[in-house]
C-alpha cells in the first residue's frame, strides 16, 4: 500500500522499484492487488472531484468579473462589449462574425422576405 502514492502519480515502475529496494515484477504484482487498485480508484476519484470544484469555483469568479464589467458604468464600452460577448458566447448564443453579417442583404419586399423564411424553412426540414 505504500506505493499508491507513487504509482498515482504515474511514477516508472522501475523508478518505484529502486525506491523501495525490490524487483518491478514486486511493483507490478503490487500494482495488480485488489486493495491497491480500490486505493488508486480512490485517488483517481478524489482527484477528479477535486479538479471539478475547483473548475466550478474558477467558472463562478469568471462570470462574476464578466458581471462586474458589464454593470460597471466607469469601464470602458469596448471592454463592456467584449465581456458581454463572451457571457453569451458561453450560454450559446456566438456573436456572428463579420463575413456572416456581411453576406446578410435586407430584403427589398416583404415577398423576398416571405420567400427567404420558406426557404431556411425547407433547409431545417431537411436536416442541414
Amino acid at each position: 500500500m505504500q506505493s499508491v502514492p507513487y504509482l498515482a502519480q504515474k511514477m516508472p515502475i522501475d523508478a518505484i522499484a529502486g525506491l523501495f529496494g525490490v524487483s518491478e515484477t514486486t511493483v507490478k504484482r503490487w500494482a495488480d492487488h485488489p486493495d491497491v487498485k480500490r486505493a488508486l480508484g480512490d485517488v483517481s476519484e478524489h482527484v477528479v472531484e477535486s479538479t471539478k470544484a475547483t473548475a466550478e469555483g474558477l467558472v463562478e469568479k469568471a462570470f462574476a468579473a464578466l458581471n462586474q464589467l458589464v454593470g460597471d458604468e466607469d469601464v470602458d464600452q469596448r471592454v463592456k462589449l467584449d465581456a458581454a460577448k463572451t457571457i453569451l458566447d458561453r450560454f450559446g448564443y456566438p456573436v456572428a462574425s463579420k463575413q456572416q453579417t456581411e453576406d446578410i442583404t435586407p430584403p427589398r419586399s416583404r415577398e423576398e422576405a416571405l420567400a427567404r423564411l420558406d426557404a431556411l424553412r425547407a433547409k431545417l426540414e431537411r436536416g442541414r
